[in-house]
């Protein structure tokens, strides 16, 4: 019969096992890295100054490993080979909304192609999305892949943050370094804070690499701060949705509306039809997103959208506004990741739907024209 001893050894060592299984468990369902690496994603560009490197296999952590690959031209998508007769053919282009920071599958793209295949007919919608990228880029991308996918529908998607990239000429703004990031030239970095010494260092030591205790502090902390709660600052892009824009509003929404002009020419010159859609912001969700001490009156959370009604408008293109829809779910922060502005797959489904008729209806036209 084992000693006291013995068992209480046998039982520490069972514990111990358990542990690291369920810490290996985890890692496997969890990661613990959960910012962004985008180490050698992207090569520069004359032109737009960076693009998705061609034939990559990699991912990136944001809220779970996210698995990026790109075609032979530096897509998130595969290769495609010459129109076949009877495929319907869209060409999405936009950032990284577009490109979708989840799993390939749940991406807009792929949703939207399983979504308009349910009428029975052949769909190839072509993911063109490229993170960062502001309107102009998007423009000189899409020069470049018109004459090789030869599209019926060429989707532009437009969000609040296109407004202020397009502030900047693309390769005034950004560079791909020598050590293989894609670096802003106008933005400062942020140093990271120094480390904690004592216990709150001992924390943050377990926080980082030991997943078990990184998921219980965050559960811990939902319990905490469990219920809603208002943030003190105003959203990003609070004074796009400004009644009345300041000089730098209207100078930067001025460029993106000539800079969509000049798409819609771009798709039109290349055979294709012209949609746009208005992917708008979480500040347009709902006052919720904002302190209890905003001045309402000051903003209309349509601003954003009634104007690029008016774009659209002018160039002859339909418009998709996505954020009735957003509002009208149950929980419409769910369609986003946590503070962020970044659409979860849900997201993307909604917008999949929404989207679906207006896409099917152009390309019905596109091929009526060529009949």
């Amino acid at each position: 019969m084992p000693s006291r001893s013995a068992e209480r050894a046998l039982f520490i060592g069972w514990c111990a096992i358990l542990l690291v299984a369920a810490e290996l468990v985890a890692r496997a369902l969890v990661p613990l890295e959960q910012v962004p690496r985008w180490r050698g994603f992207h090569i520069p560009d004359s032109l737009a100054a960076y693009r998705l490197a061609p034939n990559l296999d990699g991912g990136i952590y944001f809220y779970g490993r996210v698995p990026i690959r790109t075609n032979s031209l530096g897509l998130r998508d595969r290769d495609y080979g010459p129109r076949a007769a009877g495929v319907a053919r869209v060409l999405m282009i936009g950032d990284s909304q577009t490109l979708g920071l989840v799993p390939e599958p749940a991406t807009l793209a792929r949703q939207l192609e399983r979504t308009l295949a349910r009428d029975g007919r052949r769909w190839e919608i072509i993911n063109a999305g490229v993170l960062g990228y502001g309107t102009e880029q998007e423009l000189i991308r899409l020069r470049g892949l018109l004459p090789v996918y030869k599209p019926d529908l060429v989707v532009l998607t437009v969000f609040a943050n296109d407004i202020y990239d397009n502030h900047y000429r693309p390769r005034d703004r950004w560079v791909v370094g020598d050590d293989g990031y894609l670096h802003s030239r106008i933005e400062t970095p942020h140093p990271l804070p120094p480390p904690r010494r004592g216990w709150m260092g001992a924390y943050d030591w377990l926080a980082r690499h030991v997943d078990l205790f990184a998921l219980g502090s965050r559960a811990l902390s939902r319990v905490v701060h469990r219920g809603p709660t208002r943030p003190a600052a105003l959203p990003d892009y609070a004074e796009l949705l400004a009644r009345d824009w300041s000089a730098g509003e209207a100078r930067d929404w001025a460029r993106t509306d000539s800079l969509i002009g000049e798409v819609a020419t771009a798709a039109r010159a290349g055979g294709a039809r012209i949609a746009v859609v208005d992917g708008g912001s979480r500040a347009a969700l709902g006052w919720a997103t904002w302190p209890e001490s905003t001045d309402t009156r000051r903003y209309d959370l349509d601003r954003e959208a009634r104007a690029l009604d008016g774009v659209a408008e002018r160039i002859g293109a339909p418009c998709v506004h996505v954020m009735p829809a957003f509002r009208a779910e149950r929980s419409p922060l769910s369609l986003y990741f946590p503070n962020d502005d970044h659409w979860t797959a849900r997201g993307d489904a909604v917008v999949a739907a929404l989207l679906a008729p207006t896409v099917r209806a152009q390309c019905d036209r596109a091929a009526s024209v060529a009949r």
